[in-house]
């Protein structure tokens, strides 16, 4: 896996850095052979076993280079945000330690775009709130922005924040969250409508209350704990790392083409699932 830092009190909140790596270590999923080929003593059947050990160990090989080139990307990831790091550490602002919250005033927005890195809890409700607890002198480096209907949230330039930072936000419906940069995401209270989900940067979301249809695709790495929403039509694709549970009433379409597990609960009348890379799909 990729080296870590040693933990401290402040997290990069300029950088995609920031974050958990899934509840679960990753890792290969490879079968071993179901069993051995018995040799006997004719020169077809030799030839027959041997093209069979092949065959097993060319899949075998082909299988571990999926593992290691996902896990090559993935780590490719956090080196390519410590180098961006590195390189603007002399810009860098450092958090006072002095913590502040203070209110915004943030409306008609529905959905969410996370670019920086932020842990952010989301609640439905009836109007929109936004509060945000940071460093006092990091206040002017964060950026919150409605953009045709989309909250943005990022940092203008690379900073350390206490890692008691964080944005609570509450909004009348939400539709849609992109996770671009890194941090951990709550929802809760979903009651009704549609909701669709993309995990590009690094980070675990969780999810609660009730949609009709739910789409969550994971480009990046990170876990979404979406067993708490109950949903009657779900989709799932994971394209990078990490693992999702959902639960279905209606219909299930999971496919990984990545590495890590997709468990759904439910009873779901229609299944489809499909695994290309490493790991399950199963029931709960």
């Amino acid at each position: 896996m990729c080296p870590t830092s040693a933990p401290c009190h402040h997290r990069m909140c300029g950088s995609k850095s920031h974050h958990r790596m899934g509840r679960d270590n990753f890792a290969a999923r490879v079968k071993p052979f179901a069993g051995r080929v018995r040799p006997r003593h004719t020169r077809a059947s030799n030839v027959t076993a041997r093209t069979n050990l092949r065959s097993e160990d060319a899949m075998s090989q082909r299988q571990s280079l999926m593992v290691l080139a996902t896990v090559t990307a993935v780590c490719g990831f956090s080196m390519e945000a410590t180098a961006r790091n590195r390189h603007h550490d002399h810009d860098r602002i450092e958090g006072s330690g002095k913590i502040e919250t203070r209110d915004f005033d943030l409306r008609g927005w529905h959905d969410l775009q996370l670019d920086g890195s932020m842990d952010i809890e989301v609640r439905i409700g009836a109007e929109h709130t936004a509060r945000v607890t940071l460093d006092d002198n990091l206040f002017a480096n964060l950026v919150l922005e409605v953009r045709d209907g989309t909250l943005v949230v990022d940092w203008r330039d690379e900073c350390d924040a206490d890692d008691d930072a964080k944005l609570a936000l509450t909004v009348p419906a939400m539709t849609a969250m992109e996770i671009n940069g890194a941090g951990d995401v709550d929802v809760m209270g979903f009651a009704g409508g549609n909701f669709g989900l993309r995990v590009r940067g690094a980070g675990d979301v969780d999810l609660a209350g009730r949609v009709d249809a739910l789409d969550i695709r994971v480009d990046g790495a990170g876990d979404v704990d979406a067993d708490a929403l109950t949903a009657k039509d779900v989709e799932v694709e994971i394209a990078g790392a990490g693992d999702v549970d959902v639960t279905a009433s209606g219909s299930f379409d999971g496919a990984i083409r990545g590495v890590g597990d997709i468990c759904y609960g439910g009873d779901p009348a229609q299944v489809s699932t499909k695994v290309s890379g490493i790991g399950r799909i199963h029931k709960r």
